[in-house]
């Protein structure tokens, strides 16, 4: 290499060192970093993994301690606390099916031979924790022991006690007829009663523990007359009382029994629960909201000829404002209310062509959204077949004719045919009345062009 060379290639290696110092330094010190971290870590997962055996040990010798408690030299409500704290911590649980049996029968043992209340209650604790991790086990081979020991201590009037056997019992019955009907078939019911009859006021935890056990409860498919009222006692006395909280939990319940028939809907309305309902329409939470509807709908297809539910202009109001919502699914349930107080035959279909409900009607009948299209169109038809002259001829001023015009071209087979039959209902009334004012419409325009189609599609068809 020639002289001259060799000074441009020192050269270059002068400049270029301090470029590659400069720039590996950052690289060294975040891998130093990455280092110490990765031995940071693994340091605090031998330390959490030596704690954990060794809270896991501590544990295991108070199982063997409480399921032998001849070798016992301190305290049992020591004992139980200590096993209580470590099945409420995050680690996992290795107890096998038959410890788990020989704690249980040792807590049951406990239990019923003491009258300290405290020590129940811890006793209960960590049954019911117990059972819940085990919840499958204990469905399958002792949900009837289990059931029986935990029922008749409801009587013992303590929140702690009551909402951890509610705990218990809402989960072995969460998917089992069987387990549903011996509870209900138990004084379960008259026990909870009675726990929470010295209690002003339920804690919100226990309000909302009481409504999942009670609505898991009501999934029963055999639920009787007599059990819904006790249960819609507890909810409308002790559950409602306890605060705004416990709302969703309640309708869940009311949402549940509504499904089961007739007599099981008067019994919600016999608790007032059902003006209840209404009255939750206006808090505009879309969840509650949109339960709410189902439940009311669900009612009101039931006792459509029951003179007790009586809609008030008020309840139109409500019924409007949930129309109006922006969320698809409130405004198709709100119309399937609505469709549901049309069909009662004690309601005043005046009220409703007066009000200005009937335009957001008119509306969902060419809503894009075919369930809401479906429930608008049957509201239709189920007042052209009720109303009485008058009632038709209120409705023919809004502008009937010209949503039947309009129907009538739907693409759907099923909504023409629905506006085929109301506009022949109106074309036969219309043309045998002799009211002045149904004669007017005689004349319309639009009556002569939809009867006009009406019979080419007929000659058409035929």
């Amino acid at each position: 290499m020639c002289l001259s060379n060799q000074r441009i290639l020192q050269k270059n290696t002068k400049f270029l060192k301090p470029i590659f110092s400069t720039s590996s330094e950052p690289f060294a010190v975040n891998l130093r970093k990455a280092k110490r971290s990765e031995l940071i870590q693994k340091t605090r997962q031998n330390t959490q993994s030596h704690q954990y055996h060794q809270e896991f040990f501590e544990y295991k010798d108070n199982i063997r301690l409480l399921t032998n408690p001849e070798n016992l030299n301190y305290s049992i409500s020591e004992l139980i606390q200590e096993i209580n704290i470590y099945l409420s911590s995050n680690l996992p649980l290795q107890t096998k099916h038959s410890e788990a049996l020989k704690i249980l029968r040792s807590l049951s043992n406990i239990i019923k031979t003491t009258s300290d209340i405290e020590l129940i209650e811890k006793s209960i604790c960590v049954f019911s924790q117990l059972i819940i991790k085990h919840i499958n086990w204990v469905k399958t081979f002792m949900h009837i022991e289990i059931i029986s020991f935990l029922i008749p201590l409801l009587k013992k009037s303590s929140i702690l006690i009551l909402e951890n056997i509610l705990l218990v019992l809402g989960s072995l019955c969460s998917d089992s007829d069987d387990i549903k009907m011996m509870i209900l078939n138990s004084e379960f019911l008259i026990n909870v009663q009675f726990s929470i009859a010295n209690t002003h006021i339920l804690p919100t935890k226990s309000s909302h523990t009481l409504t999942w056990a009670l609505g898991n409860l009501c999934k029963y498919s055999h639920l009787t007359i007599e059990q819904t009222d006790f249960i819609l006692n507890l909810t409308t006395n002790h559950i409602i009382t306890s605060g705004d909280d416990t709302f969703n939990d309640v309708i869940r319940i009311l949402y549940i029994i509504s499904y089961k028939s007739e007599h099981h809907a008067r019994c919600i309305i016999n608790h007032g629960l059902f003006i209840w309902l209404f009255g939750l329409l206006k808090y505009h939470f879309e969840e509650i909201n949109l339960i709410t509807l189902r439940t009311l709908g669900n009612i009101l297809s039931w006792l459509s000829q029951n003179p007790q539910i009586l809609i008030s202009i008020s309840d139109l109001n409500t019924i409007q404002m949930q129309i109006t919502s922006s969320s698809v699914l409130i405004r198709k349930e709100a119309y399937f209310v609505l469709k549901n107080i049309v069909k009662g035959k004690h309601f005043c279909i005046k009220n409703l062509i007066k009000h200005s409900v009937m335009r957001l009607v008119f509306i969902g009948m060419f809503d894009l959204d075919y369930n809401i299209r479906k429930e608008a169109t049957n509201i239709i038809s189920e007042i052209i077949e009720n109303a009485c002259e008058k009632e038709l001829i209120l409705i023919l001023k809004k502008g009937l004719l010209e949503c039947l015009e309009k129907g009538l071209r739907d693409k759907d087979d099923e909504f023409r045919e629905k506006y085929y039959l109301a506009f022949s209902h109106v074309f036969r009334v219309v043309m045998n009345s002799d009211n002045d004012e149904m004669k007017q419409f005689r004349d319309s325009r639009v009556l002569d062009k939809i009867a006009y189609e009406i019979q080419y599609r007929e000659n058409f068809d035929y």
